[in-house]
């Protein structure tokens, strides 16, 4: 069986309500499909249709990536036009979790897996199908504490994608 997976970056049910409140006035002023905050996350790597019995290279290569606990500034808006996505990121990324990023990505790399190459730009998309987001507003800030990741499965349904951690890292 295959399975659509990522690594993100996944928020703790007291950050996701904060990125929700932050996200309140962007997504009032714009149109388009909401994501549903239980999706909310940070890719760290796309791995596209992976075969289940994979999942135990997957974990091994996972836990040998090192990383620094670090704490994301969540406090811009923007709006990819290509995508049709309006999104949520920071002004200042954080360098931990860019080498988290980059880590996890030369550790791929050997098993086949070629993520993005760009650098890492941390956005949560908060609204898709958007026809044009021109709303210059502030965000309330969003401390967002990372201490781990997680392999993620992405399941298609009619009413939209749904995500489910498949492990959590360390």
């Amino acid at each position: 069986m295959k399975l659509r997976l990522f690594y993100a970056l996944w928020p703790r049910p007291e950050v996701r309500d904060a990125l929700a409140a932050a996200a309140r006035p962007l997504l009032d002023a714009c149109r388009g499909r909401r994501v549903p905050k239980r999706n909310y996350h940070l890719t760290l790597a796309f791995l596209g249709s992976v075969a289940e019995d994979r999942l135990p290279e997957l974990h091994a290569a996972a836990a040998r990536v090192t990383f620094e606990p670090c704490t994301l500034r969540i406090d811009r808006h923007g709006y990819f036009k290509g995508a049709r996505a309006a999104w949520l990121g920071c002004r200042q990324p954080s360098p931990a979790a860019a080498a988290l990023a980059e880590n996890l990505r030369a550790v791929l790399a050997p098993l086949g897996f070629q993520p993005d190459p760009r650098p890492f730009r941390p956005h949560l998309t908060v609204l898709r199908k958007c026809p044009g987001c021109d709303w210059e507003g502030e965000i309330q800030p969003v401390a967002w504490p990372i201490d781990g990741f997680v392999l993620a499965r992405s399941e298609t349904l009619p009413t939209g994608p749904v995500y489910h951690v498949v492990h959590r890292h360390p």
